[in-house]
């Protein structure tokens, strides 16, 4: 007897759950459909780089090699001890066991950012990820991989030493110079960026989008032999 009530009560509580699930995912549909999602921008990123000579306000800024356009990426200041974190990473590590990839990327390993103010720049968060094997990591990267505020261990397998780092930054589209040439250091392959918009359907938006008119600069990028990661990849 005590059997039966016990087959019959887990029943019911899967029973629950599976409700309680349906709804919570019909309410989650329900809340989509109160919004309009436009995609305002697409491009194909190539490569990591950095400015040939240092760009009046962007001076600590990265640059990313686009098909349509090229891209400054500034360090948000007061997310950051050093502003000048970037640039100081790729001209103190050994660059061949650094990669970077965003944070947040879709399930068909697209990075998209979705903008909630069309006045604002770009925002998003860079995860810097730093991996070299035991025996060949020194005393000296060591003291620069803690100096740069990265924080490191071993690897379970205890065969690699690893480090990670979290920068939120803004990203600047700039325009692309003509004739250039490939650039001598390129991703494995392209990486998809797609830039979207959501609102309310209620609301009506006609906004310009400030975010997306690239700086009335042509900057020529040395390129880096840094890989652009996908996290998940990573996890």
């Amino acid at each position: 007897m005590d059997r039966k009530w016990l087959i019959l009560g887990s029943s019911i509580l899967t029973t629950s759950l599976l409700s309680g699930c349906a709804t919570m995912l019909t309410m989650h549909e329900i809340k989509d459909r109160e919004h309009n999602i436009k995609t305002l921008y697409t491009d194909q990123l190539i490569a990591y780089g950095i400015p040939k000579t240092p760009i009046p306000s962007y001076e600590n800024a990265l640059a990313v090699v686009g098909t349509k356009n090229n891209y400054l990426i500034k360090p948000v200041a007061q997310s950051l001890p050093n502003p000048n974190l970037l640039v100081d990473v790729v001209t103190q590590l050994d660059l061949n066991y650094l990669s970077i990839m965003p944070r947040s990327v879709t399930k068909d390993k697209i990075f998209e950012i979705t903008l909630t103010d069309p006045k604002v720049p770009l925002t998003e968060t860079l995860v810097l990820y730093y991996t070299k094997p035991n025996q060949k990591i020194t005393a000296i990267e060591k003291q620069q991989l803690q100096t740069l505020k990265f924080s490191c261990g071993v690897t379970q397998s205890n065969d690699s030493y690893s480090c990670i780092q979290y920068v939120t930054y803004n990203i600047y589209p700039i325009q692309k110079a003509e004739n250039t040439t490939p650039p001598q250091h390129q991703f494995r392959q392209p990486i998809q960026l797609e830039v979207k918009h959501k609102t309310k359907k209620s609301v009506l938006n006609k906004a310009f989008y400030f975010p997306l008119l690239p700086l009335a600069a042509v900057v020529d990028i040395v390129t880096l032999p840094v890989q652009y990661m996908l996290f998940s990849e990573w996890l």
